[in-house]
Parts: structure tokens; C-alpha cells; sequence
């Protein structure tokens, strides 16, 4: 026996409604999804077509719209694999998405988001990225291109206004009020950095401290002592970051004020 959603199809047609018009009234009951009613749909739907939006992923609440076919899904992203043979990221690529746009409806998202189990994934993938190095990070980043949705962003295209209209006689402006500056140290404070090394490799007194703490690493077994490794593997503590500038200060305050004359 032919299926309800097909005889509803066959009586569409038998009315003298266009296929187009059976097909839109299909697309607009996405249960009648049989393998007969897709077979309608695919005769209609010329190749190539998308459907929708580029970078919009369209969504009613419960189901979100498949570019490819039309059809409407709470799980988009199986559904492109097992019937398109296409990777989520792959889709997103195609269709302007953003990498962390997901392929399943709000409805389904907020169920998931309710699971405790998936938490432990969660920390997983946040433990992943901490692990990269930070050209990785870096790389990672610069690798990341806009994809329409970002662009349809009205925040983003705001930000993208504001820079337009500052135009670049305003920012030789501003970067003349001292307003603004490229990010990185200034030329005055790289050659301001670069005279207090030089004085700091005349000074005997910083030479012997660099000395002692050498002497102290070798004594530890290695190229710096246990403690140096640690902060490097910690991250150093402020207070002892903040000890070695003051230390490091006052051998170039006093190298300086004996080059005076």
C-alpha cells in the first residue's frame, strides 16, 4: 500500500497543481519525508540549487533547513553526512558558516546542553586546546576565515563602519595625539630598552649576578636551578617577575649614573 504523504502528492497533482506547487506543499510538512515524496521533490529541484541563505542557518524552533535539499532536520549534521557524504565542517565551508555554528536545532541543542554526560567531552576539548603551544594557537587563528555569517553580523558590521569612516588621515591623527599605535613596543621605548642592556653588560656588579645564577643552575644539576625550571613550567609568579626588574632596575640606575659625567 503507497504511503499517505505519496497519495497526498498524487492528489496535489491529479487537482492541477504544478509540480513546484506539490513540491513547496511537501517541503512544508517535513514528516511526509517518505522515499516516494523525496523522489517528487528531486524531480523538481533542479542540481546546484540552495537552499536558503548562505551563512543563515534557517531554523523554526524545532528543526533547522538543509542547504542541499530543503528538507528540515533537528540533526542536520547526520543527515548531511549519511545523504549528502559531507563532514559538518565541510558543510560549513560550503555554506558560509562559522566553525562553531552547530548543525542541530535550538530545541536539540538545549536538550544537549542539559546532559551532564557530555560535560566530560567538554573539559576534554578545553584541556586539548590548552595543550597546543601558542604558534599552534596562533596558527590556528590565522587560519580562520570570515565566513558570511560573521559578516552578517550587525556588531561586526558596525566595527567595520567605524574603522571606514576613521579613514587614514584620522589615524595619522591619532596616531600622532598619541591616541593610538600599532600593537608591539614603540621605536622610543625599544631604544630606550636596548641603551639599559648595554649598560646592564658593563655593569660588574649584573655580570656577577648572572654569574651566581648560572653557578647556582649547574650546582641544581642542569643549565638553571630547580626553582628557575619550575616558574618556567608554572608560569614564574608576579612577585618574582617583579623582584627581577627591580633587581635588574637598579644595576642599570647605577651603570647609567656612573656614565654620567
Amino acid at each position: 500500500m503507497e504511503s499517505r504523504a505519496w497519495q497526498a502528492a498524487m492528489l496535489h497533482l491529479r487537482e492541477g497543481l504544478s509540480l513546484k506547487e506539490v513540491a513547496k506543499v511537501l517541503r512544508e510538512r517535513p514528516k511526509w519525508c517518505g522515499q516516494r515524496v523525496n523522489e517528487v521533490l528531486d524531480l523538481y529541484e533542479p542540481p546546484g540549487v540552495i537552499h536558503g541563505r548562505r551563512g543563515v542557518l534557517a531554523s523554526d524552533g524545532e528543526r533547522v533547513q538543509c542547504h542541499v535539499c530543503g528538507r528540515w532536520y533537528a540533526h542536520l549534521g547526520a543527515h548531511v553526512r549519511m545523504k549528502h557524504d559531507m563532514e559538518a565542517d565541510e558543510y560549513k565551508r560550503e555554506f558560509g558558516l562559522m566553525s562553531k555554528t552547530g548543525l542541530i536545532s535550538p530545541e536539540l541543542a538545549e536538550k544537549r546542553r542539559k546532559h551532564k554526560h557530555l560535560e566530560a567531552y567538554r573539559e576534554s576539548s578545553r584541556e586539548r586546546m590548552k595543550a597546543l603551544s601558542a604558534e599552534e594557537q596562533s596558527r590556528r587563528a590565522s587560519q580562520q576565515d570570515l565566513r558570511e555569517e560573521r559578516r552578517l553580523d550587525p556588531a561586526y558590521q558596525a566595527h567595520v563602519r567605524r574603522l571606514s569612516e576613521l579613514g587614514p588621515e584620522a589615524l595619522e591623527r591619532a596616531r600622532a595625539e598619541g591616541r593610538y599605535r600599532e600593537s608591539g613596543f614603540s621605536e622610543e621605548a625599544t631604544r630606550n630598552g636596548q641603551r639599559a642592556i648595554a649598560h646592564l653588560r658593563k655593569d660588574e656588579s649584573y655580570r656577577a649576578w648572572v654569574s651566581r645564577r648560572i653557578s647556582e643552575g649547574k650546582a641544581a644539576g642542569g643549565g638553571m636551578s630547580e626553582e628557575v625550571r619550575q616558574s618556567f613550567r608554572e608560569g614564574a609568579s608576579e612577585r618574582a617577575r617583579e623582584a627581577d626588574r627591580d633587581e635588574l632596575g637598579r644595576f642599570s640606575r647605577r651603570s647609567s649614573e656612573r656614565e654620567e659625567p
